[in-house]
This record gives C-alpha cells, sequence and structure tokens, in this order.
C-alpha cells in the first residue's frame, strides 16, 4: 500500500467515530413524543399542537382496534414520563431539580432553596400534567387552577388529557402534581381558572 492509498484509509478510519457521534447528536434532539408519533408516519404529528388530541384524533381512525389502542396509549403515558424527566427532571433527591419545576408553576414566581420547601409549593398548586408537558412547544399560557374542582371540570371537559395514577408509580414530583380528578375536594373552592405562569396536574383513568 503506498502513502497515498494509506492516508486515504487513515482519513476514512478517523471519519468515522464523528459520523457515528453526529448521529448520535442528531437522535438526541428527537423527543420521547416525537419519536412515539414517528412509528406511525400516516399521522401527520404537529409537535405546537397538544399531544393527547393529536392521540386521541390518531386512535380515532377506522383502522385501530381496542387492543392496539390501548398498547398505544401505554406507550403514549410512557413517552410523556420521559419527556416530564428531560424538562424538568426527575431525582428526588436533586434540589435543582425540584426548583426548576417550581420556577414553572409556581403562580408568585416562588422558588424556595430547600426541597421540603419545593414540595409544598409544587402540592399546592393545580395544574394538568398533560398541559405542563406540551407547554414549551405549544407556546400556550399554561392555565391555572385555583381548586382541584376547578382542574377536575377543566380536564374532564377536555376528555383526553387524562394522566393515570400508575404512570406516577415510584415518581415523587409527578406523585405531588396529581389530583383527584373524578371526585374532587369540593370544599377547596369555587372553580375558577386563570392563564399564566402555573398548569394543572390532570389525573385520572385516560380513556
Amino acid at each position: 500500500m503506498d502513502r497515498l492509498s494509506r492516508r486515504f484509509v487513515a482519513t476514512f478510519l478517523n471519519s468515522l467515530p464523528q459520523t457515528r457521534s453526529r448521529r448520535w447528536s442528531h437522535t438526541s434532539s428527537i423527543t420521547p413524543i416525537q419519536a412515539f408519533f414517528a412509528r406511525y408516519p400516516q399521522f401527520s404529528y404537529d409537535r405546537s399542537k397538544e399531544t393527547m388530541a393529536q392521540f386521541h384524533d390518531m386512535t380515532s381512525q377506522p383502522q385501530w382496534t381496542k387492543a392496539t389502542r390501548h398498547e398505544a396509549l401505554s406507550e403514549i403515558q410512557s413517552a410523556l414520563v420521559q419527556q416530564f424527566n428531560q424538562m424538568y427532571g426527575g431525582d428526588a433527591n436533586d434540589l435543582h431539580d425540584w426548583k426548576r419545576l417550581c420556577k414553572v408553576v409556581s403562580r408568585r414566581g416562588m422558588v424556595p432553596n430547600d426541597i421540603g420547601a419545593c414540595k409544598v409549593v409544587i402540592k399546592s398548586v393545580y395544574v394538568n400534567i398533560c398541559d405542563l408537558v406540551d407547554h414549551p412547544a405549544t407556546k400556550v399560557p399554561l392555565p391555572i387552577h385555583d381548586t382541584e374542582t376547578a382542574l377536575s371540570e377543566y380536564t374532564l371537559s377536555s376528555y383526553y388529557k387524562f394522566f393515570p395514577r400508575g404512570a406516577a408509580d415510584g415518581h415523587e414530583m409527578l406523585r405531588l402534581l396529581q389530583r383527584n380528578i373524578f371526585d374532587p375536594s369540593r370544599e377547596r373552592g369555587k372553580s375558577s381558572t386563570k392563564s399564566g405562569e402555573g398548569e394543572e396536574s390532570g389525573t385520572g383513568e385516560a380513556k
């Protein structure tokens, strides 16, 4: 092998890790929700629109059976949890993760400097978890609900923004955001909704 050939081979081999690195970098930019919808190329997914509304539209088509819809529902719920973790973190012992979530859901912009206080803030808000995951892409102001009843009425009226309790097993942040949608605490106040920096936590059995 002459010098020119050796140089060509060396250049080619050296390029392989860089190519692989670029490929993985590109792949990592795809969100879990995008990856889910990419499995169904016949459906025109738009990341600027609500995830579960599009899931409902897609699985309402005649070719979807009850079994395939149920399987896909489990997969999109898993994608929502993964995307929540990417956006807000999922480490119950990481103060930065708690502060990041507090910054988004706190109505007064309160961002405590200890985990216990962050939990108090998060437990006091009423936001829909699906909205919480979607809003960076949809750019829609997050609705903040004054009460669990208001959150329940909002979630039930959408009929598809349910985040099943089982999906949050072992995930403390999601657990603190979850609310009782089917039997809300009526004594917590009247129904009213505002738009602002927070959201709500719709949880219940998904349809």
